[in-house]
C-alpha cells in the first residue's frame, strides 16, 4: 500500500480520493530551462548576425583601406606605378567615404571613439589630401606626408588584427536564431499541461482532463507503450481511448498501475511493475504444455 493510498482524502462529492496526479516538477523545469536555453541562443544568435558580423565586415574593411594607402605611401616602384597605386587608393579612399557617409553615426557619444565613423571619416580626409598632393615618386616626405603615415599607424593599431566574418557564419547565426521557435513551444507545453491533473477514487473512477470515466466504463487498458514510453491508454466501453502520460505528470503511474491490476492482476502490479513470474510456475506451465 502506497503512502498515497494511506493519506486517501474525502472528495466534495463525498468518495474516497486516493490518488493524485499533477504535472511533474521535472517536467516543467526542464521545459523552463530548455526554453530559457534557445532564448538565449536565439537572442545570442540575432546580436550577432545583426551587430557583431556588421561589425566585424566594417573593421575589416577599414584594415584592407589602410593596407592599400599604407602601400601607396610606400611605393618605392617607377613614377608610373607610384602614380597607379595612388590612384587605385584615392579610388578606395573615395567609395569608404561614400559608405561612410550614408551611414555614419553623428552622435556626440561616436565622436568620443577613436574607432567611430567621425574619427574613420577625418582619417580618409587626410589621406585623401595627402595623395592628392603627391607627385611622382615623392622620395623627400613632407608634412602631409608624413601625417598620413602617423595616421596609417594609428588605424592599423585600430584595424590592424580585424578579420572578416567566415562565410559560414551567418548561416550559422540562422540556425541559433532558429532556437526561438521552440520557446513558445515549451512554454504552450507548461500552459495546456500545468493545469491538468488526474485522480482515482476508491470505487475506481478516473479523473481526467477529457471527464470522469467510472469503473464500469473502463473496459481495458492498452499497455502496449507502457514500459517504453511511458504512456498507457484507457480503453472505455463505447470505444473511446483516453491517453495517459506519466512523464509529464506525476504519481500517474500509480493510476495506470492501479487500473492496470484490477484488470490484468496476473500481468502488472499496483505501482504499474509487470509481474514477474515464478520459475516453478514457468516449469509447471512448460512442462503442462
Amino acid at each position: 500500500m502506497t503512502e498515497e493510498r494511506q493519506n486517501a482524502t474525502e472528495t466534495p462529492e463525498g468518495g474516497t480520493q486516493i490518488l493524485t496526479a499533477t504535472i511533474a516538477p521535472g517536467y516543467w523545469i526542464r521545459a523552463v530551462l530548455i526554453a530559457l536555453m534557445c532564448l538565449v541562443l536565439g537572442l545570442w544568435g540575432v546580436y550577432d548576425y545583426v551587430v557583431a558580423i556588421p561589425n566585424a565586415e566594417r573593421l575589416s574593411e577599414r584594415r584592407e583601406v589602410t593596407q592599400e594607402v599604407k602601400n601607396a605611401l610606400e611605393s618605392t616602384g617607377d613614377a608610373k606605378a607610384a602614380a597607379a597605386a595612388r590612384s587605385a587608393a584615392l579610388q578606395t579612399i573615395n567609395g569608404a567615404m561614400d559608405a561612410v557617409g550614408s551611414s555614419s553615426d553623428t552622435s556626440a557619444a561616436n565622436a568620443a571613439q577613436p574607432d567611430g565613423d567621425t574619427a574613420w571619416r577625418d582619417m580618409l580626409q587626410v589621406w585623401k589630401n595627402c595623395l592628392q598632393g603627391m607627385t611622382g615618386l615623392n622620395e623627400t616626405p613632407t608634412p602631409e606626408m608624413r601625417q598620413a603615415g602617423l595616421v596609417v599607424a594609428e588605424a592599423m593599431e585600430l584595424y590592424g588584427e580585424a578579420q572578416p566574418p567566415a562565410a559560414y557564419d551567418r548561416p550559422i547565426q540562422w540556425m541559433f536564431i532558429a532556437s526561438l521557435l521552440f520557446v513558445p513551444f515549451y512554454l504552450w507545453g507548461l500552459i495546456k499541461y500545468g493545469p491538468r491533473k488526474y485522480e482515482l477514487d476508491a470505487d475506481g473512477s478516473v479523473h481526467t482532463p477529457e471527464g470522469v470515466f467510472s469503473r464500469e466504463q473502463i473496459e481495458d487498458i492498452d499497455m502496449n507503450r507502457w514500459m517504453a514510453k511511458s504512456t498507457a491508454e484507457l480503453v472505455l466501453v463505447d470505444g473511446r481511448r483516453v491517453k495517459l502520460d506519466a512523464y509529464i505528470y506525476k504519481n500517474l503511474h500509480l493510476i495506470i498501475g492501479s487500473v492496470a491490476h484490477r484488470l490484468h492482476p496476473d500481468a502488472w502490479t499496483e505501482d504499474a511493475r509487470q509481474v514477474k513470474k515464478d520459475k516453478s510456475t514457468e516449469s509447471a506451465s512448460d512442462e503442462d504444455a
